[in-house]
């Protein structure tokens, strides 16, 4: 028999059987009965002639085929599930309402490109960017609220799938002209200034807090200012200083406004990561939407870092494509 005979029902059972461990409690959960069930396994095994599960007194557990067929299913399975989705949106013209939280450094480096070329690189979808602190991004992921987050050193749990995009340095920001001829300044040096804290950005002060420790010493937190305008103001006026991302600033200082001093002896730096919820993996569907996510953040990074700082790519965390019924 053809393999061109492999329907997604029997990959969608088998995938099911594998997950539950049993076809009984697969055929239980599935409300189908337990002998439809095993002849469809059957079917697909006879299909792919091979043997993908093995039957045991306790249940059953996938050969190594098994697994591959489950894995590879799996992405079918969830790529046709998308199907209906995209044809809803194209046919009948609905807007997909695509809502992403971003770290402050991220949307003030790519926010603007996103709006500009939303319309035509993501016909169907309406991104909402929205900015916010560390700890209210990932409560906002869990509640629903966004669908991806970009957050720093963001970790995987048995909710949120964590996956690093880019290490991002943090500067010492300091008014024109206050850097003289050194481009760098030590962590110590840098300590000696009158630091304003952003509190959106806490995790870096968290950072600074603790490497200041390894070398024994207190960061002078003069002032907290969660506006980017006013900072930049005191920073000009009253010799004050931050320690942030570079690229919170690259605006300010590619205009003069302000001057950044890489931090030396230790360098500082934070790791930005995509976030999604671990029982919500994006699909085929999202293909797009993360292929677009990832050329504003190649170009970022080319214009900013460098490309050496990405880590990873959204792509590859989306099913771009699945076969049909056909192949």
């Amino acid at each position: 028999m053809a393999i061109s005979s492999v329907t997604v029902k029997q990959l969608r059972f088998f995938v099911h059987v594998v997950d539950a461990g049993s076809i009984s409690q697969a055929a239980r959960e599935l409300n189908v009965a337990q002998t439809a069930l095993g002849l469809q396994v059957r079917k697909l095994e006879e299909i792919l002639d091979t043997q993908l599960l093995l039957r045991e007194p306790s249940g059953i557990r996938p050969t190594d085929a098994g697994r591959f067929v489950c894995e590879r299913g799996r992405q079918i399975v969830q790529g046709v599930d998308s199907l209906s989705d995209e044809v809803r949106t194209f046919a009948a013209d609905e807007v997909r309402e695509v809502q992403i939280g971003m770290a402050p450094s991220l949307l003030h480096g790519v926010g603007a490109q996103a709006v500009l070329r939303e319309r035509e690189a993501l016909p169907g979808i309406h991104l909402h960017l929205v900015e916010g602190a560390r700890e209210r991004l990932i409560s906002g992921l869990e509640t629903g609220e966004f669908q991806f987050i970009f957050t720093h050193d963001l970790v995987s749990d048995g909710t949120i799938r964590a996956v690093p995009v880019l290490r991002q340095p943090l500067g010492l920001v300091t008014a024109p002209g206050a850097a003289g001829a050194a481009p760098d300044v030590t962590l110590a040096e840098a300590l000696q200034t009158d630091i304003i804290v952003r509190g959106e950005t806490a995790h870096a002060v968290d950072i600074v807090s603790k490497a200041a420790a390894d070398l024994g010493l207190k960061p002078n937190f003069a002032f907290e200012i969660d506006s980017l305008s006013v900072m930049s103001q005191v920073i000009r006026q009253f010799d004050a200083t931050t320690i942030v991302t570079t690229d919170l600033v690259a605006d300010e200082v590619a205009r003069g406004e302000l001057e950044v001093r890489r931090i030396v002896d230790p360098p500082l730096e934070l790791t930005l990561a995509f976030g999604m919820r671990a029982a919500d993996p994006p699909g085929r569907a999202d293909f797009l939407l993360l292929g677009f996510l990832d050329a504003l953040i190649d170009e970022f990074c080319r214009t900013v870092h460098g490309e050496e700082r990405r880590l990873a790519h959204l792509t590859s965390l989306a099913v771009p494509d699945f076969p049909s019924a056909a192949q």
